[in-house]
């Protein structure tokens, strides 16, 4: 019993990690998306 309750607690915890790091990627991706296609023009990624 007890083992099982760990092992659901471990896959959980995992698959919220997992949730949270895909959240992260999407969040990222719009913020990216909302940058005006001029600022790349601009130089604004260049290595320096």
């Amino acid at each position: 019993m007890l083992s099982r309750t760990a092992s659901e607690l471990f896959w959980m915890a995992r698959y919220l990690e997992r949730a949270e790091s895909y959240a992260r990627v999407l969040d990222v991706t719009w913020k990216l998306s909302m940058i005006p296609a001029t600022a790349s023009s601009r130089g604004i990624w260049r290595y320096r």
